[in-house]
């Protein structure tokens, strides 16, 4: 499959999980865009939390998003979610639609 980076509008070959990923987020980001644009995440380091995935500035209003919320919640859990939902969730759209 190919795809179309949303940051730099290359054309990239994908294969495998990353085929995958963008077909379930209908959008794609190739690693040299990825790669500047990642920002640290402490809850990936610290808990073993996935890498969010998405535009960079989704990926940067997400992390913030995601830090707050486990800030917040800590072990409990909200009304929607509960800690493991939280740890699965690798969209950075999931994380701005859910906030």
């Amino acid at each position: 499959m190919k795809a179309i980076c949303e940051e730099c509008g290359r054309e990239v070959e994908l294969t495998g999980e990353a085929e995958y990923s963008a077909k379930v987020s209908r959008f794609f980001v190739c690693e040299e865009c990825l790669a500047k644009s990642e920002m640290p995440d402490p809850l990936v380091e610290m808990y073993g939390f996935p890498r969010l995935s998405g535009t960079p500035k989704q990926v940067e209003w997400a992390v913030d998003i995601r830090a707050k919320a486990m800030k917040k919640y800590g072990k409990k859990q909200n009304k929607k979610h509960t800690i493991d939902d939280f740890k699965t969730q690798s969209s950075a759209k999931w994380w701005i639609e859910n906030r």
